[in-house]
């Protein structure tokens, strides 16, 4: 990634982190039946602090155009984890989950972001 695209850093470490704390919702389902829901609540949490940054009339223009990206993107997300959560996930071997599109940091420098969907790497 190129550090003269910031909205494609931050998008997809905002993505990779999802992954991962989406991931963790799932599997501790096991231990607290409702760790999906306060997930779907923390992202509606989030999603209503972007807006209010958005809402800042000094905001570079550029910032803002990230910020309204993100959110987009988080809105998604968030739908997503609320499907899972009517679906009752209990597994990331799960197809609502394998489906979706997942963000990973790998390798031995952890510099790699792999993304991958069903059976598909990329």
């Amino acid at each position: 990634m190129s550090p003269n695209l910031p909205g494609q850093v931050i998008a997809t470490v905002a993505q990779i982190r999802w992954t991962e704390q989406t991931e963790n919702a799932i599997n501790e389902q096991v231990n607290d039946v409702q760790s999906l829901e306060n997930h779907c609540a923390v992202q509606n949490q989030q999603i209503v602090e972007l807006a209010k940054l958005v809402a800042d009339p000094n905001l570079a223009s550029l910032s803002r155009h990230i910020l309204v990206a993100l959110i987009t993107v988080d809105v998604h997300a968030r739908d997503i984890v609320d499907d899972l959560k009517n679906a009752q996930v209990q597994s990331t071997d799960d197809f609502m989950w394998k489906k979706q599109l997942r963000y990973y940091i790998e390798g031995q420098d952890s510099a790699d972001c792999v993304i991958r969907q069903v059976q598909a790497t990329l």
